[in-house]
Formats: structure tokens, sequence, C-alpha cells
């Protein structure tokens, strides 16, 4: 048996997701559905693959493809400190590009990892309880509480609960939640 295929015994659900970046196939995260429990003890509801972010420098060939070879364009810019975020929709989702563009946080994942896959972001119903739940099962959260970006609230999830990956959760707000 594969180390991360699930064991035959448990006849739990098991959800595999698998990315390709620049050509190469990445196993993402390979999670026990009975891992990530919901208050009323089902599984939290993610919704779908909200975006795939990826870290990059200014003169990073990726923009170029995006557009080049897989004919996207950007419908959202915004700036950070030190990086700048644009969304590429792709059906349903996004892909996520963060440009590093001084001092912050994407100049220094670029500088321990190198540029690439930066997080993976789950759209889920409630993203509030959805933190208090993985906290209460004993997941490592890195935000206690889910903070507004833009028209969302989103939280993220320390990459050890997810294999090495940094997980965001991602809660579309209504409009009319927007003023």
């Amino acid at each position: 048996m594969h180390p991360i295929d699930p064991p035959a015994t448990t006849g739990l659900p098991h959800t595999r997701i698998l990315v390709v970046i620049s050509g190469s196939f990445l196993t993402v995260a390979s999670v026990r559905a009975a891992d990530i429990l919901d208050r009323a003890g089902g599984i939290m509801h993610i919704r779908r693959i909200h975006h795939v972010a990826v870290a990059h420098g200014d003169d990073s060939p990726l923009i170029g493809a995006l557009v080049d070879h897989a004919g996207l364009t950007v419908t959202e810019t915004e700036y950070g400190e030190g990086f700048t975020e644009r969304m590429w929709p792709v059906g349903a989702s996004y892909v996520q590009t963060l440009e590093a563009t001084g001092d912050g946080i994407i100049e220094r994942s670029l500088t321990s990892r190198g540029p690439g896959l930066h997080h993976l972001a789950f759209e889920v119903d409630d993203v509030e309880a959805a933190v208090a739940d993985l906290r209460d099962a004993g997941v490592r959260v890195i935000d206690e509480a889910p903070r507004r970006v833009g028209h969302t609230l989103v939280a993220f999830v320390h990459p050890s609960a997810f294999g090495g990956v940094l997980v965001e959760l991602v809660e579309e707000l209504p409009a009319s939640d927007l003023n």
C-alpha cells in the first residue's frame, strides 16, 4: 500500500486532491474525511477548491504562460504589504498569483522555498465554525479567528495539518454583507 492510501479496513470516505504545477504532478493532500469534523459530528463541508495560490518574483514566466498558453485573464488585482495578488478564473475556481514586490510574507516564502505552490484554498460555508471545529479536533490553525479580506472571510490552517501544504479556508460573503 502507498503511504498516502487509506487503510482498507476503515471504511471511511477518503479524498485525494491532485494539483498540476508546471507539468509536474504533486499530490497536495490525502485526508481521511473523519479527521475533519463539523459540530454536528459530520464532515466539514468543503464546497470547492476556491483557488490555488502560486508565489513568484517579478521576472516569472508564470504570467506569460497563464495568458499565452492557458488563455486566462486577470479579473481582480489587490495590493498587500510587499506583494501583488491577481485572481485568474478557471471555471468555478481561480489560480491566484502572488508576486513579491518587496519585504513581506511572499518574499520570505520565495527566499525559503522558491517559486511555486504557496497555498491551497477551500471554500467552506462558515469559516468561523470550520476553524472552531478544526481547533476542537486538535488541528493546528494559524488564524484563531477569521479575518475579512475583500469580499471574503479567510483563515489559514497550519501546513502540519495537511501534509506540509498551507491551507486557506474561504467564505464568500453575500453582497448584503459587503457594506
